[in-house]
C-alpha cells in the first residue's frame, strides 16, 4: 500500500473509504500488510523546481499516530518509500530520513520499522544517500535496522551486482525487497510487452532472494495486475496477471518460488 497524505485521515471521502475497505480486506484474508508513505512530485513538477520540503517531526508524528489509531493491527511500516528518488521531499535529504524513523520507531515500538525504501539502481548515489542516513541514525535505531531495497534493475538485466555490492557495504540490518519484480512492458527503455521476457527475470527476481536468504528476510513483489495486454501504451507492467485476471507465466513461476522460500 501507498498511503498519500495520512493527515487526511479525518476527512471523509473515496480515498478513506478505499483504504478502510482495503484495510478489512487484508483483516479477512489474515494477511499482513506493509504500509508505506509518499508525497509523489512529477518529473514535469521537478523540472519546474517544484520541490517539496520533508515533514517536520512533530506533523509526522501527528500523522503516523493518526494512521496506527484508525488501522491498529497494521504492523509493518516503511517510513518513507523510495527516498532517495527525485520525486519525493526526502530525495538528497538522508538525515531527515533518520530523523523520520526514528519518530515512527518511538511512536510505535511493537512495530517493525523500515526506515526507508531505497531505489538500488547503482553503486554511487543510492550507497551515498544509504550512509549518509546510516550516519545519522542513532546506536538504538540501529540497533533494529532494517532496510527496504527496490531492486528492478538487477532483477530485470539479470544480475544481483547491485544487491551484491549494497549488501557488502551495509553488513548489518535485515534486508526486505520491499519492491521487486520482473517487468512485462516499461516503455521508459522501449520494452514492449513480453510475457516471455518477464518470466525470464521472474526467474532472477527470486533468485536475488535465495542467494543472499542470510540477509533477505523478505520479498514483495510490485504490481499484481497488469494492464500492458489491453492496454499498449501504458508505460509499466509488472503484474503477475493480466488485466482479466489470468495468470502469466510469471506468475506460474513466482508461485513454485514461493514455495521453495519457505
Amino acid at each position: 500500500l501507498y498511503a498519500e497524505g495520512p493527515t487526511t485521515l479525518h476527512v471523509p471521502g473515496p480515498a478513506r473509504d478505499q483504504l478502510d475497505a482495503w484495510y478489512a480486506a487484508n483483516l479477512r484474508h489474515r494477511m499482513r500488510p506493509l504500509i508505506t508513505f509518499q508525497h509523489y512530485v512529477s518529473l514535469e513538477g521537478y523540472r519546474a523546481g517544484l520541490q517539496i520540503r520533508p515533514p517536520s517531526s512533530a506533523a509526522f508524528h501527528r500523522a503516523f499516530i493518526a494512521f496506527l489509531r484508525r488501522y491498529p493491527k497494521a504492523r509493518d511500516y516503511a517510513v518513507w518509500n523510495e527516498a532517495n528518488h527525485f520525486t519525493q521531499p526526502l530525495y538528497k535529504h538522508p538525515r531527515d530520513a533518520a530523523r523520520l524513523a526514528h519518530v515512527a520507531r518511538r511512536a510505535c515500538p511493537r512495530c517493525t520499522i523500515v526506515g526507508l525504501t531505497l531505489v538500488n539502481g547503482d553503486r554511487t548515489t543510492s550507497i551515498r544517500y544509504a550512509k549518509a542516513y546510516w550516519g545519522a541514525l542513532s546506536r538504538a535505531d540501529r540497533a533494529h535496522l532494517v532496510w527496504g531495497i527496490h531492486n528492478y534493475h538487477d532483477v530485470n538485466r539479470h544480475k544481483t551486482t547491485n544487491l551484491r555490492f549494497f549488501l557488502k557495504t551495509f553488513p548489518r540490518g535485515d534486508v526486505w525487497l520491499t519492491e521487486s519484480g520482473a517487468l512485462a512492458q516499461y516503455l521508459s527503455k522501449g520494452q514492449r510487452f513480453s510475457p516471455t521476457r518477464q518470466a525470464r527475470a521472474a526467474k532472477d527476481t527470486f533468485a536475488a532472494a535465495t542467494t543472499f536468504r542470510s540477509r533477505v528476510r523478505r520479498i514483495y513483489w510490485y504490481q499484481w495486475r497488469g494492464t500492458a495486454d489491453r492496454d499498449p501504451g501504458i508505460t509499466w507492467d509488472s503484474g503477475l496477471v493480466n488485466s482479466d485476471g489470468t495468470a502469466r507465466p510469471a506468475y506460474r513461476i513466482a508461485l513454485k518460488q514461493r514455495r521453495a522460500l519457505r
